[in-house]
This record gives C-alpha cells, sequence and structure tokens, in this order.
C-alpha cells in the first residue's frame, strides 16, 4: 500500500521523538502540502540534549523498511546545518538535521546580538536561521523549547536592527564595481556586481521593517507587506534587473538603482528640529514644523521613534491634514520634560510600535499565575474595560496593567498584555456564535468594543460587576483563554 509523505514523515519523526536525547522537532515551512518530486525538498530539524550515535539513527531509519529510500548517515557533520541524515520520501530528499539544545541557543543569541550582519559561506544567512525558527511547524517539543525559541524571537531587537541597517548602507555606499561596469557596458561584470548591491539593499530593507531576512527566497512577497520601502519598490527592482541584461540599458538601470537607494536612505533618516509642548484639547503635542509626507516620503498612521532633551519614547504622529502631523505627548511623560522652553526634538519613521511584552519576566512556560478562579474589578473611570480584563486574568492591580498598556486601549494591546504575563490563548478571535453556541471554560467576550472575561459560567463585566446571565447574541466574539 502507498502512503503518503505526510503519512511517512509522521511516523518517521514520531520514532524519533521516542528517542530519549530528543527534546525538538521541526519543519521548515509549511507543512501542507509537503512538496512533490522536482518542487523541493523536506527539511526536518531535530533539536537534542546530545546527539543521537549512529546507531540509533540507522536503527530509526531501518524501522521505517523500505518506505523511505536511499538512506544515507552521517552525509555532513558540523557547520550551519549540524548533523545530517539523507532518505528519498516518495523521491522527496528528505534532510535530518540534528543540532543540540546548546548550540541552537548559543546561535540565536549571537545573531540577534547582531555578531553576524552578514551572510556567510555559501549564502548562508545567519538572521535568516532565525525566520526560518520563527515560521517553524513544530512536530514536537517536550520541553517547550522551540515554543519559548519561538516567543523570543517575536521581537524583533533593536540593537540587531541598528547594526544591520548600519552596516548594509555603508556596504551600498561601495559603488566601484557597479560604476566601472557601467563604463565598461560590461552587463556580466555589472550583474556580478548588482546581486551583491541587491544583497545589501534587500538585507538594510528588511532590517528597517524589523523583519529577519528569509535569505533570497520570496522576498517580493515579503516587500509587498512592508509599510516602510521605496516608491514601488518590486516593481522598480525588477526594472533594474530587466535594464542591466542589456549593454545599452546598464546606464538607466545603475541611475534607477542610486535612486532606489537614496529612498532607502531617506526612510532611515532621522529628523531634527527645535520646537515647545503646546496644550490643545486637554493634550500635549508638539507640532512637526515641515510637511511629513515630502520630507519622509510615508503617508496615513505613521510610527515614530521621538528623542526630546535626551527623552526617548515611541507613539504614532498625529494626522492633522495635508502632511502636517503632531507629535502626541502623554501626560506621564510631561513630568520628564520642560514645557516652558523650547526643546530640541527628533523622531525617526519605524515599522512599528515595540510590543508590550518586550522584556517580560514572564513566559508560556513561567505564567504569572494558573488561572482557577476571578475576582470582579471595576473601575472608576469609563474606557477601562480592557485594561480591568487584563487585571482579572493576571490577578494583578489595576494601576499596574495601565501603567503597562497605557489609557488607550484596544484588542490587540489587550492580546500583547496577555502575552506579557505568560496567559495562554487561542491565536484568533471567534466571531459570529449561534444561539446553541457554548462557551470555553474561560475567555475574553467583546460585545461591540466593549470587553468582559468569562469563566466557569459566569460572566465578570468590568461596568455590570458579576452578572450570572448575559444575552449570547449581543457577544461579537470571544478569545478564548486556554487554563
Amino acid at each position: 500500500m502507498v502512503k503518503s509523505t505526510e503519512e511517512i514523515i509522521n511516523k518517521l519523526t514520531y520514532n524519533i521523538s521516542k528517542l530519549d536525547e530528543v527534546q525538538s522537532i521541526g519543519i521548515s515551512g509549511s507543512k501542507s502540502p509537503f512538496p512533490r518530486v522536482g518542487e523541493g525538498d523536506i527539511d526536518i530539524f531535530i533539536y537534542c540534549n546530545t546527539i543521537p550515535d549512529i546507531e540509533k539513527r540507522q536503527a530509526i531509519m531501518n524501522e521505517m523498511g523500505d518506505i523511505i529510500q536511499e538512506v544515507k548517515i552521517k552525509v555532513f557533520e558540523g557547520g550551519h546545518w549540524g548533523i545530517g541524515d539523507f532518505g528519498l520520501v516518495n523521491g522527496v530528499e528528505t534532510w535530518l538535521m540534528y543540532f543540540t539544545v546548546e548550540e541552537a541557543l548559543n546561535e540565536v543569541k549571537a545573531i540577534l546580538n547582531g555578531e553576524y550582519p552578514d551572510k556567510l559561506d555559501n549564502y548562508y544567512y545567519p538572521v535568516g536561521r532565525c525566520a526560518m525558527l520563527q515560521n517553524m511547524n513544530v512536530l514536537c517539543d517536550k520541553n517547550e523549547f522551540l515554543s519559548s525559541l519561538k516567543k523570543t524571537l517575536t521581537d524583533y531587537p533593536e540593537k540587531l536592527e541598528k547594526t544591520l541597517i548600519e552596516y548594509h548602507l555603508e556596504e551600498l555606499e561601495d559603488k566601484e564595481d557597479l560604476e566601472r561596469a557601467v563604463v565598461r557596458k560590461d552587463a556580466l561584470f555589472y550583474h556580478f556586481a548588482l546581486d551583491i548591491t541587491i544583497d545589501h539593499f534587500l538585507q538594510a530593507l528588511f532590517a528597517m521593517n524589523r523583519t529577519y531576512f528569509p535569505s533570497r527566497k520570496r522576498t517580493a512577497f515579503y516587500i509587498d507587506k512592508f509599510k516602510m520601502k521605496p516608491e514601488k519598490c518590486n516593481e522598480r527592482l525588477l526594472e533594474v534587473v530587466r535594464l542591466g541584461g542589456d549593454s545599452e540599458g546598464i546606464k538607466q538601470s545603475y541611475e534607477l538603482l542610486c535612486d532606489m537607494i537614496n529612498e532607502l536612505k531617506e526612510l532611515i533618516m532621522v529628523y531634527e528640529f527645535n520646537g515647545k509642548i503646546f496644550e490643545e484639547g486637554q493634550k500635549a503635542f508638539i507640532s512637526i514644523p515641515f510637511n511629513v509626507w515630502d520630507e519622509c516620503g510615508v503617508k496615513g498612521s505613521i510610527p515614530v521613534k521621538v528623542t526630546i532633551d535626551e527623552f526617548t519614547f515611541e507613539c504614532k504622529l498625529v494626522p492633522k491634514g495635508n502632511g502636517n502631523y503632531y507629535i502626541p505627548i502623554k501626560k506621564g511623560d510631561l513630568k520628564n520634560l520642560n514645557m516652558d522652553k523650547e526643546l530640541k526634538i527628533s523622531f525617526q519613521v519605524i515599522s512599528a510600535l515595540s510590543r508590550i511584552n518586550k522584556n517580560s519576566p514572564y513566559s508560556l512556560e513561567k505564567p504569572i499565575r494558573k488561572i482557577d478562579s476571578i475576582s470582579i474589578i471595576t473601575p472608576s473611570k469609563k474606557g477601562l474595560c480592557g485594561q480591568a480584563t487584563v487585571a482579572m486574568l493576571a490577578e494583578v492591580s489595576l494601576d499596574e496593567v495601565i501603567n503597562l498598556m497605557g489609557s488607550q486601549c484596544s484588542l490587540s494591546k489587550v492580546i500583547e498584555a496577555l502575552d506579557y504575563y505568560g496567559i495562554p490563548h487561542s491565536e484568533k478571535m471567534v466571531y459570529r456564535l449561534k444561539e446553541d453556541s457554548i462557551l470555553p471554560k474561560c475567555c475574553i467576550i467583546n460585545t461591540t468594543g466593549h470587553l468582559m472575561v468569562f469563566y466557569d459560567g459566569k460572566y465578570y463585566d468590568p461596568s455590570m460587576g458579576l452578572l450570572e446571565e448575559f444575552d449570547i447574541s449581543k457577544i461579537t466574539g470571544f478569545l478564548e483563554i486556554l487554563i
């Protein structure tokens, strides 16, 4: 009987997982569907306390019988790809790569610390290892090693972002080979130099958008989603390559490439000016004295990192129309600033605001508590239902949660706060409830913008208090809390 690739891989990884040395197993990329012959290979990453010896690994392959063919043990050893075994699964090359947990952790730590800013031998991108781990399909995780590692990789480190941007922008300054190829109209030489330049361009672009560079595969897919990028980035990069294939088009290709590099640099620029804090509608702002659309090349909701006299914070600029923007100042931050004098102000456009679960002392493995009861919290002020919901689940004070989340709240911030406290939850909200729908034992309920906690048959409403019953037709969705 012919077995599917999925069945064979599931059996193989299950057998490997039974080895005492093995802690975690994952497959890079998507598990569904598996590639067919000629479409790619299957990479299985196996993380161990110690690497199982050759005899044990051979026995695992022998146990699979003839459904895995052309088996080879220890095809390679050491380096970026661990200790590798090989076999054909329905004709598809399948690699089993064994690593120790310790070496994997050390490598990731070094990468995030900015110790490998560029590709290494054979086009291995260390940062690409982080991209792979972040998106890995976990098949076995005995002690949640991979789950913990994936959580660590959720927040793109500021130090890594700065290191990569500085390194690759400096490399983009070296245009000697490109200029020589333009003068000579040498298409082959130009493409050699162009490949190197595009590589640095892409790595800087990915770092700007706080995205781990996954190597040169699927870059167009990522660029389409980036907020910070030169205008029509994908289309113009393809035009650079197309024009560079003809000796008569090399000069035009080079000019277009230089334009894109200059736009990239402008996106990373720090904008400086002097200004004063003023109040408008009981809120504090600083007016930006130039047109942000024209100077920064971005529109809409713009996240920025602001520095005012050595005090740094992140925020989203407040649009006032036609490219004019204000920098909002939180009331809690006013104590760090002088409202009476002119201030030295600078800001840098960033891809997104930092998540509030950054540097959390908690994790899924070490949550703030195990939820076995809920105590009602009813804020004295309106508009704090999200913060109160988190406080009830975490069993902390409302003030602590407000300090963490701020006074403005959204569902995404609630989810980030749950992650901060290590409170496990489902990945997505469930919508479109029916009359006979049954709520999970614990969940956050959304009723058209108002949040409350449901636990063990009761409703903990920050506005109404403890409720024994609630009209399910008023529930627009819920997020399950996994207990």
